[in-house]
């Protein structure tokens, strides 16, 4: 998948894992779900720095996740 619109792969792994937080309430980040998706956004977000997008643009994207 790389290069495959990256603020669009990063803002789905951010919403995933507030989906994550809702469902698992407390302790959200203790789960294996929540560090694995942890590890997949962090994986995400470097790829689309590499690649030239801005930190204001993965934070928008993420921020807009679901707005449609």
């Amino acid at each position: 998948m790389t290069g495959r619109n990256l603020p669009a792969r990063y803002a789905a792994a951010v919403q995933k894992g507030r989906a994550i937080a809702r469902q698992e309430g407390v302790r959200y980040d203790e789960t294996p779900a929540w560090r694995a998706n942890e590890r997949t956004v962090e994986a995400v977000w470097k790829e689309a720095r590499a690649a030239g997008h801005s930190v204001a643009e993965l934070a928008d994207a993420a921020a807009n996740e679901g707005d449609d």
